[in-house]
């Protein structure tokens, strides 16, 4: 799949923001990371893989921050947290995603938390990956931030050999100074740090899942944060895992975990222009159930092939029966077919 054209679009306060849309469907939107660069990210092995599966499925919509990757740089003197809240505003606005799912991940996590407290009639789930309770969870942050600011190419080089051990360094500080500057890393990160959603993410209404990681050198309380956060969100899902990124077959766990998840919660979106919702409010997740029971699936092998366990798959196949009026799994096959699911 051939990376997607950039796009820009400006901010109420005047930031050009670049952003790049692949796929189709509801909007799943990806939001920055500490270093940030849309395009190189879409190449790159592990976060590619998981943004190229999803535009299968989503219409994924990626972005660079102000003072990030492609967009504007140049991080005034005034930069707060409300200008990162500013772009994901700019971008919702720009791609009209209706209801959107909001991925993020560190310290951005905040951002999407921030948001959906504001706008819950935009959101429709959160994915928080290794996002904390307070900013200062990692100890990479403080680190950085010393060595920084004396000599920038030597705290990119201790951050490309700490952060990806065994990979080529030399490419991963290309990537991290294609991401960012020196001037705006030092306004940033210690902005970033010091956030915190202690006293607000009680809050949050919507869907959320948490996804923790477990044995992150530079961030070894990852998966105690998660534990601290989940109770903050009602009905929130924490999943901890050693490594999110690890391969299943062509793709990773963690584009497996979140469709799951969003296939759970019922998004489906809204509708492209020229395409019909599917039919007595089934949900994305539903319509895929159906098209397997069409095909002769058991519930087992359903669950297999969706990554589910047997109890969410029978709870799909209930939610089909009610929401259809049929009584079996024949006629739900019957009426798949004549729906033009298979």
């Amino acid at each position: 799949m051939e990376a997607p054209p950039v796009q820009y679009t400006k901010t109420t306060d005047d930031y050009s923001i670049a952003y790049m849309t692949s796929g189709t469907g509801p909007v799943l939107v990806f939001l920055p990371q500490l270093y940030q660069h849309s395009q190189l990210l879409w190449a790159s092995p592990r976060n590619g893989a998981t943004l190229r599966y999803w535009a299968k499925r989503f219409r994924v919509v990626q972005y660079d921050s102000r003072g990030q990757g492609m967009s504007q740089r140049g991080l005034g003197d005034d930069h707060s947290m409300e200008a990162y809240e500013r772009d994901l505003e700019a971008i919702i606005e720009a791609v009209g995603a209706g209801k959107a799912a909001l991925h993020a991940t560190n310290h951005f996590g905040h951002v999407a938390i921030r948001y959906a407290l504001k706008h819950p009639e935009k959101i429709a789930a959160l994915i928080l990956h290794d996002t904390g309770v307070d900013g200062r969870f990692d100890t990479l942050g403080t680190h950085l931030l010393e060595v920084a600011r004396s000599n920038w190419d030597l705290a990119l080089q201790s951050v490309a050999r700490t952060m990806f051990p065994g990979r080529n360094a030399a490419a991963m500080v290309r990537y991290f100074q294609g991401s960012t500057t020196q001037a705006d890393q030092l306004k940033s990160l210690p902005l970033l740090q010091a956030s915190s959603v202690k006293g607000i993410a009680h809050r949050l209404t919507v869907p959320t899942l948490i996804i923790s990681t477990i044995g992150d050198p530079l961030r070894p309380t990852s998966q105690d944060q998660g534990k601290l956060l989940a109770p903050l969100i009602a009905g929130s899902r924490l999943v901890i895992r050693d490594n999110p990124y690890a391969w299943q077959g062509e793709t990773t766990a963690m584009a497996l975990m979140v469709e799951s998840f969003l296939g759970d919660v019922g998004f489906t979106g809204t509708a492209s222009v020229g395409q019909s919702a599917p039919p007595n409010g089934l949900s994305a997740r539903e319509v895929e159930v159906l098209r397997l029971i069409a095909a002769g699936k058991s519930n087992p092998q359903i669950a297999d092939e969706l990554v589910l366990s047997i109890n969410t798959v029978q709870r799909h196949v209930s939610n089909i029966l009610a929401k259809t009026g049929l009584t079996n799994r024949t006629e739900a096959a019957s009426y798949a077919t004549r729906h033009g699911m298979v």
